[in-house]
């Protein structure tokens, strides 16, 4: 099944289980990503909506190594 985020985008296939069911997601505005000085490995993350929420995020590498040590474009990373 695939399943829907609250901004309507879909995910890959996962379980059998409906996960989210809002029909409209929470409106976002002044979404600013800031990288910390000299590291680009932590970032800042603000915005603004119109309802209360938990917020939960994971980095995502842009490329990662293939099976033979080759640098690759992460097809999760887009």
């Amino acid at each position: 099944m695939l399943l829907r985020d609250r901004g309507g985008e879909l995910s890959k296939i996962a379980g059998p289980k409906t996960v989210f069911e809002d029909s409209k997601g929470p409106l976002l505005r002044n979404i600013e990503i800031k990288t910390k000085e000299k590291d680009d490995t932590k970032a800042t993350i603000s915005f603004e909506t119109n309802e209360t929420a938990k917020v939960h995020y994971w980095f995502v590498e842009r490329r990662i190594k293939d099976k033979d040590g080759n640098l690759i474009d992460n097809p999760d990373a887009n």
